[in-house]
């Protein structure tokens, strides 16, 4: 039997071993394309149906609201470029040639921060900084566009060229994004395998 997120929680709240940093993240982004290519299969008949053979596949880092410790991926769809935020990916994807293209990576916005307060970094970090720095300056899908050779669509945009016959498959889609608040009240405390931050509510 799988161990609960919460018993695994608790079992790296207990090790003391010390981890280096990129093989953690190389071993989380193990089967990060396969997860993109799973998104972009489920996304497909979806976009075909609508006759858009390009479209955009995003990744959002989400905490869990329960365990402090835990950080989800959440893989979506978006007809046009979204807005950029922190703990955001974007890939660009192309139905017809089955091609993804890495448009942005945003870590968390303490990082963003820090990061483009810099006047230099590594190598490694360099595109990093740029979409940072540009996420800052209020000209990032200015300078997105600028990167790359594929025409890529601000909500705007999309909207110019594809008019309301789209209006309401962009409500399905920001509905189906949607998730359903917490209910405390659904949730008894014999559930919850790590309670270290639980608070019993009067």
């Amino acid at each position: 039997m799988c161990p609960t997120a919460g018993e695994l929680q608790n079992k790296l709240r207990l090790d003391t071993t010390k981890y280096d940093q990129l093989e953690v993240g190389h071993a989380v982004t193990e089967d990060y394309w396969d997860e993109l290519r799973e998104c972009a299969k489920i996304h497909n008949p979806m976009y075909s149906a609508v006759g858009l053979d390009d479209y955009y596949i995003i990744s959002d880092l989400v905490k869990d609201p329960l365990l402090s410790a835990v950080v989800r991926r959440k893989f979506h769809a978006w007809p046009c470029l979204p807005q950029p935020r922190p703990g955001q990916s974007v890939f660009y994807y192309n139905h017809l040639t089955d091609k993804i293209i890495n448009l942005w990576v945003l870590p968390k916005a303490a990082t963003m921060a820090y990061i483009s307060e810099l006047s230099a970094v590594s190598k490694f970090y360099l595109s990093m900084k740029e979409w940072s720095d540009a996420f800052f300056d209020q000209r990032f899908w200015g300078f997105i566009k600028s990167q790359n050779t594929e025409t890529l669509l601000t909500d705007r945009e999309f909207f110019a060229l594809h008019g309301d016959k789209f209006a309401k498959f962009l409500q399905d889609q920001g509905s189906s994004l949607d998730t359903e608040p917490l209910d405390d009240g659904k949730i008894s405390f014999n559930e919850i395998v790590d309670t270290v931050k639980a608070v019993q509510q009067q």
